[in-house]
């Protein structure tokens, strides 16, 4: 009978009854993780620039649909923090890859660091390649800070 049981699941699956996507074609399961840099220039309102550059990996925790929330875990020698972001992955216009746009809405895990709350981010990913830009600018208070990130899917 367990049999019969494993078989009727298999076939459900195949049938396309089930909503999960094929993990090759979807970038963002939850459980995925990107790792690679984030690089970061300008100044802070009342200080001056940060780290040029963080290690960094993202992390799916959540999907529902296009929307999705991720751990996204800057760490340099010196600091580390966890950004929490939340987001929309939706297929490219030309058909080829999948872009996304998320904002750092929460942060956890701080080490000799502070959380900069609301930066919105984009990237394409092509392939196993994740790569985009970020802006955060404030001029009332004198942060004008912007970067990039290039991360690569880990196996």
């Amino acid at each position: 009978m367990p049999r019969r049981w494993a078989t009727a699941v298999v076939l459900v699956a195949a049938g396309g009854l089930a909503a999960a996507p094929v993990r090759e074609a979807d970038p963002l399961l939850v459980g995925t993780r990107w790792t690679g840099t984030l690089t970061q220039k300008g100044t802070f309102g009342g200080g001056g620039p940060g780290p040029p550059k963080f290690d960094t990996v993202f992390t799916v925790t959540r999907r529902d649909g296009a929307e999705f929330e991720a751990d996204l875990r800057e760490r340099t020698a010196d600091l580390d923090i966890t950004y929490i972001v939340r987001g929309e992955v939706v297929r490219a216009a030309d058909g080829k890859g999948y872009t996304l746009s998320f904002r750092s809405v929460d942060a956890k895990d701080m080490v000799n660091t502070v959380p900069i709350l609301g930066v919105p981010y984009t990237g394409t990913v092509a392939g196993r390649t994740l790569k985009g830009k970020w802006v955060h600018r404030r001029p009332a208070e004198g942060t004008e800070v912007e970067g990039e990130f290039a991360l690569e899917r880990a196996k």
